[in-house]
């Protein structure tokens, strides 16, 4: 095949001798401008790559192979020659191979088990903007290597949209190198959506148009597979025929379907590809010269108390939708059509999060251990993952069994590392290393990396799914099969197979599943089909007509968030009593303690798994040690109010209150202060009783105020006395508030002939008179007697005669007798009170 000028070209002699005396390189380029293509071809012939690989780094499996076929070509070659590839389960290499095109899950785990990479000149990470957690991984990687152990590797960065003011300063010794302009040029048009439009019949209306408008293929980017499939049967109602074609293009879509969609085609009809991201970069699509646009992306996003990947449905980036633009000019001039208004172009942001900073680092935090970089701050990150994100991995890789309890990688993490597969997933495996379920729990594996919606006929039932598999014989099923094989072979070295491989899926795989996904079982809610409540404490759902809708538990293997509940999407259903039986050991003991109308104390114990209830028992508790406890324990939670005081100590904890604030030194008599001292007074009372109304009052009160020393409790009496003597000689009660001054009320006959006020605390605060009438209705409330009988008395007085005619009315109160009797009674009575 005859090379195409590209404008890449112009600045691959600058690259080559720049890596000559640099280690670093960065190339900018737009979309189309051939970096992909002519990159690694260039830098082949360098006196300093004699004899070593380049690797030509993808974010995404199909544009490797894609890739792959498309440099063989031009090279005049079959894939395998002097350009290969290699991705999770395809391996097209040979001892001639030169530029190997590699996912970056495989490029990990390849730098893990071969620190020096002996056989490789360079690494082109392609793609960068889009900040794959991979990438950041084998980049920082990459870097430690360069720096430690292959000062002579080279690193490439390429991009069309590089966030150049993030990654150029974390490099070093690089040289920077631009190709200018698209190679066709591209005329955009923006198609808002008319009110109430629907997306599929937005995007009918923007490809009606583009098939008047434009002559080649129509690449139409969508945010997931469920939009690709509901737009594709009503495109294919409105559209599809003797001209044109309409076709999905997506990562979980089969190779050959892939394949089909990639490679260039005849004239004779047009096509309409319905694509995910996927499509953004890397891949070249020979015939497409149009691009619509819906500006939205499903983005993962990690959810931390499920423990699921939310597939996000946000808004494209800036960097993102122009991108999708470029693909419309890498054949010739093309069309963009925008299904959004031109000013919301500028608040778009300038490009993605990374997935460093939002995704679960579990991969990461994992394979940095086995690399020896347990400080993760150690390694040069172009952006450093979030502390909290670290902990948390770590926290799940000690419980999987993959870290031990101080951090350090297990002999079962080394082998993690080198599956591909997620932490949780790769535990599960190893752990079935030497066990009769070893091959079976390598397929289902297998199946739950995969998107096994994908496969119609596995089903959503993950145990159904398993037995499907193994029967199958379809293509894909073949691949998952001799993936599986190869997983499974690996593992079993470590551990000895000591049983012949069982016939069919038994539960126990699905009970061991569970051990190593506990965030993600899933408990039946009672009466209600199809719904379940997370040990994460998230509630879920399934439809009600979902083979998993009246399973007693689910071990989730695909979920989504939907709004605050998880939308199960595939399952292993399990037994109650096979739960509760296999998970006993990773449950808690949890009692709760009641008391029922008659005063009996009861202590429900629950089994609990996380926040499911597995099962409960009551039981009635008589008086002891053990009945003493749970009282305790409850106390201690609710506070110590339930308990049946006196009213005369809750005076006393008021005067105590009050008297602190007027000397220091004096007990704290406060419920909180009495908890931290409970052990000591409380508990003896706890040990007779059924009940915590049982408890007698006096006593209670006895065995707290016996705390207060004896001179504590002079001074709380001579500050704070709990009565207040009327000059009748009658006692009131001196109620002490939090929020107020010392209070008493009484009859206003009752104060006459005191001249002062009535003070307490030794003189310093006065008291609060509430003053009342004969009927016992207030009159009048003062801090200040004497200025109330010298001043509104007088009103007071000539209000109350009237009404009150028997009662004496002087007009000089404060040399009055006191009395709280009748004129009449009082004279009979020959005194100043009854």
């Amino acid at each position: 095949m005859k090379p195409i000028s590209l404008p890449i070209d112009d600045c691959l002699d600058g690259l080559v001798s720049s890596l000559g005396a640099h280690a670093n390189a960065v190339v900018i380029a737009p979309p189309g401008s051939g970096k992909s293509t002519g990159v690694a071809p260039a830098l082949v012939g360098a006196p300093w790559a004699t004899g070593r690989q380049i690797i030509l780094l993808q974010p995404r499996r199909v544009a490797v192979r894609a890739l792959a076929h498309r440099l063989a070509a031009l090279r005049g070659e079959s894939v395998g020659g002097s350009v290969g590839y290699v991705m999770r389960g395809e391996v097209r290499v040979s001892a001639d191979t030169r530029i190997v095109v590699m996912t970056l899950g495989v490029l990990r785990r390849k730098i893990l088990a071969d620190p020096e990479l002996n056989d490789v000149t360079a690494l082109l990470f392609d793609e960068f903007h889009e900040r794959a957690l991979d990438a950041d991984i084998c980049f920082a990687l990459a870097r430690d290597v360069q720096a430690n152990l292959r000062p002579d590797l080279r690193l490439l960065v390429m991009s069309a949209t590089l966030d150049e003011a993030t990654i150029l300063p974390k490099l070093q010794d690089f040289s920077v190198h631009r190709a200018e302009g698209r190679s066709f040029p591209i005329e955009t048009t923006y198609l808002p959506p008319h009110p109430n439009e629907t997306v599929p019949a937005q995007l009918s209306r923007a490809v009606r148009k583009a098939l008047a408008e434009s002559t080649g293929d129509i690449l139409c980017f969508l945010p997931g597979v469920r939009d690709i499939r509901r737009s594709l049967d009503i495109l294919a109602e409105r559209f599809e025929g003797a001209t044109v074609d309409i076709m999905p293009l997506y990562g979980a879509l089969p190779l050959k379907e892939q394949q089909v969609v990639v490679a260039p085609h005849d004239d004779s009809k047009r096509r309409i590809i319905l694509a995910t991201d996927i499509a953004e970069t890397s891949l070249t699509l020979a015939q497409v010269d149009t691009v619509i646009d819906l500006g939205l992306r499903r983005a993962p996003v990690f959810d931390p108390v499920s423990g699921l990947t939310q597939l996000k449905t946000t808004k494209a980036s800036r960097a993102s939708v122009d991108q999708r633009q470029g693909r419309a000019g890498r054949v010739r001039p093309g069309r963009c059509y925008r299904l959004w208004a031109q000013q919301a172009t500028r608040a778009l942001q300038a490009a993605d999060p990374p997935d460093i900073l939002v995704q679960d680092v579990s991969d990461l935090v994992l394979g940095c251990c086995d690399w020896g970089a347990a400080d993760i701050s150690s390694l040069s990150w172009v952006d450093q993952p979030p502390p909290s994100s670290i902990a948390r991995a770590r926290d799940s890789l000690i419980s999987l069994g993959l870290l031990n309890e101080e951090g350090a990688i297990t002999p079962a993490g080394r082998l993690a590392v080198q599956l591909p597969l997620p932490t949780d997933l790769a535990a599960f495996l190893i752990a079935q290393a030497g066990s009769e379920h070893c091959k079976d729990a390598a397929l289902l594996c297998a199946l739950m990396a995969e998107d096994i919606r994908g496969l119609q006929a596995a089903g959503e039932d993950l145990k159904s799914a398993l037995a499907w598999l193994k029967r199958a014989k379809t293509p894909q099923a073949l691949t998952l099969k001799k993936r599986a094989g190869e997983w499974a072979e690996r593992v079993a070295q470590s551990v000895p197979q000591t049983s012949a491989q069982e016939d069919g899926a038994s539960d126990a795989l699905g009970l061991a599943l569970a051990r190593y996904r506990l965030p993600l079982i899933a408990q039946a809610r009672a009466g209600e089909v199809g719904r379940f409540k997370l040990s994460s404490g998230r509630g879920a759902y399934v439809d009600e007509v979902s083979s998993l809708a009246n399973a007693d538990y689910l071990v989730v293997g695909e979920g989504v968030l939907a709004g605050t509940e998880v939308r199960i999407q595939t399952g292993w259903p399990l037994k109650k009593e096979e739960v509760q039986a296999a998970l006993s050991d990773l449950c808690e003991q949890h009692e709760d303690v009641d008391q029922d109308a008659s005063g009996f104390v009861s202590v429900t114990t629950k089994t609990m798994l996380r926040a499911l209830v597995l099962g409960k028992q009551r039981e009635r508790l008589k008086p002891g040690p053990r009945l003493a406890a749970a009282l305790h324990d409850s106390l201690m939670a609710d506070g110590l109010r339930d308990l049946p005081w006196p009213k005369r100590f809750i005076q006393f904890q008021a005067r105590a209150a009050f008297a602190r604030t007027l000397e220091h030194g004096l007990p704290d008599m406060s419920f909180d202060a009495l908890k931290k001292t409970a052990q000591i007074w409380l508990k003896p009372l706890l040990e007779t009783v059924s009940s915590l109304q049982a408890i007698d009052g006096k006593a209670l009160e006895a065995a707290v105020v016996g705390l207060t020393p004896y001179d504590a409790q002079r001074t709380i009496e001579t500050l704070a006395p709990p009565v207040f003597t009327l000059p009748t000689g009658h006692d009131v009660p001196i109620n002490y508030q939090a929020d107020g001054p010392p209070s008493v009320a009484g009859k206003l006959q009752g104060f006459f002939g005191l001249s002062q006020h009535p003070m307490v605390g030794k003189g310093r605060v006065p008291l609060s008179l509430e003053l009342l009438s004969p009927a016992g209705r207030p009159l009048q409330t003062t801090q200040d007697l004497p200025g109330f009988w010298a001043g509104s008395y007088q009103q007071v007085r000539k209000d109350m005669r009237g009404r009150y005619p028997k009662h004496p009315w002087p007009e000089d109160p404060a040399n009055a007798k006191p009395s709280l009797m009748t004129k009449k009674r009082a004279a009979a009575s020959g005194k100043s009170d009854a």
